[in-house]
């Protein structure tokens, strides 16, 4: 990805050097793949300006492996809300996972009981026989771990943005995040209403996205706008 966002960053220093960051090119690319893998349109806001400090800890985004509730608390501290996060999950649907990121719920399941009681049994035997229960979860080790799809259900495949709340309506989501969508009041109703809705999914999506871009940027004479997307300028 980082490639691709250079590559395109050379190109626009020549036409107009100085002028367009990373950050919105970025968020350009963001809102350009979701044109092409879903048919989500939006207009986008520009103007943002690159950081003079990068550092994951600043990074304000909850993890894959934490829980809808965890997840909620941040997305309201930067916010958005569980409209914004039922929605924005809604991406699971596209590519590809870490079997590191599961095996908690295949066996073992919170150190108590065989598996996740609420994945569906077909789902939970095609992730066993890809995902052994001695996969390597350390940061480290992670790149090296088996894949999976993020949505085996997925009509366009894992390449497409389409609706993935049937299938976690059905437990059949991989990820522990998403599964949790239908267990929470408010967010089941929002999944259960887009599971039937695909067009309204898009339309929301569209509107989290721009939510999303505008959280805490950087515009005026804030930060700078890097000539190269892999260090500040000094």
């Amino acid at each position: 990805m980082l490639d691709v966002v250079n590559n395109v960053k050379t190109a626009v220093e020549e036409a107009c050097p100085g002028v367009v960051s990373c950050a919105d090119i970025i968020a350009l690319a963001a809102r350009d793949a979701a044109a092409m893998a879903g048919r989500v349109r939006y207009d986008l806001p520009t103007g943002r300006r690159d950081g003079t400090v990068s550092s994951a800890a600043e990074v304000n985004l909850p993890s894959p492996s934490v829980s809808f509730a965890e997840a909620l608390s941040t997305f309201r501290s930067i916010g958005l809300g569980v409209v914004d996060l039922t929605t924005l999950l809604g991406s699971h649907t596209m590519g590809f996972c870490h079997c590191g990121l599961i095996v908690n719920r295949l066996y073992n399941y919170n150190s108590t009981i065989p598996f996740d009681p609420t994945m569906d049994a077909g789902l939970l035997a095609v992730l066993r026989s890809r995902c052994p229960p001695h996969v390597v979860t350390t940061p480290q080790n992670l790149s090296r771990d088996a894949i999976v799809p993020m949505n085996f259900d997925a009509p366009l495949g894992p390449l497409g943005l389409d609706n993935s709340y049937p299938s976690v309506l059905a437990g059949r989501a991989v990820l522990q995040i998403d599964q949790e969508l239908a267990s929470s009041g408010a967010a089941r109703r929002i999944a259960a209403m887009f599971a039937s809705r695909p067009g309204n999914f898009r339309l929301q999506f569209a509107k989290s996205m721009v939510k999303l871009g505008g959280v805490n940027v950087l515009t005026g004479r804030q930060g700078e706008v890097r000539l190269n997307c892999r260090r500040f300028n000094s």
